[in-house]
């Protein structure tokens, strides 16, 4: 966060920030309580970089020219196998976000929870992300969950969630999945 934020201090020329700050007073966030607020210009743009930077996703200073958000795209579906710990995660490859070098999805799992649980703000950890291409990626793929350090089994609840983000660096808020029993 601290290279982003000298980013935009040190390295971004005027123009660039000011694409950023046009782009946040025109796109409203919602906070946790589910108000309509504005980010800054810095913040969409740390955002949305962060977003992008572990799965290698498109990473530029430019601020998108489309003012929103993006469409999350059709939410995928996915299963657990417990005693293996690999998720099978089928996804529409006709999203916008799948038909682009540079877009993705990011995928996210929480830590295991009990049965009777009902909601999940976090923490959520990175599990993957599935990057768009000219040639659309194949459905389902596949992660080892057991790589980001979740111990499953059957009958394990896991809480699930992603974003898309676009090759644009439009980046949309985390959704929730909900939650799978691991098979």
């Amino acid at each position: 966060m601290k290279l982003l934020i000298n980013e935009w201090n040190d390295y971004m020329t005027q123009a660039e920030r000011d694409g950023w700050i046009q782009y946040a007073a025109a796109v409203p966030m919602k906070n946790s309580l589910g108000e309509t607020i504005y980010l800054s210009g810095q913040n969409h743009y740390i955002r949305s970089a962060m977003v992008g930077l572990r799965p290698q996703l498109n990473q530029n200073a430019i601020a998108p020219t489309i003012q929103n958000l993006s469409i999350i795209g059709t939410p995928p579906v996915c299963t657990i196998v417990g005693a293996t710990g690999i998720m099978s995660i089928a996804f529409s490859n006709g999203d916008s976000w799948a038909t682009e070098v540079g877009g993705g999805m990011i995928v996210y799992a929480g830590t295991p929870v009990n049965a009777g649980v009902k909601y999940y703000s976090g923490p959520w950890l990175y599990a993957t992300a599935i990057k768009g291409l000219v040639i659309p990626p194949v459905s389902p793929a596949t992660i080892d969950l057991n790589t980001i350090g979740l111990q499953l089994a059957t009958g394990s609840v896991v809480p699930l969630a992603y974003r898309t983000r676009r090759a644009d660096n439009r980046t949309t808020e985390i959704a929730t999945l909900g939650f799978v029993t691991c098979s």
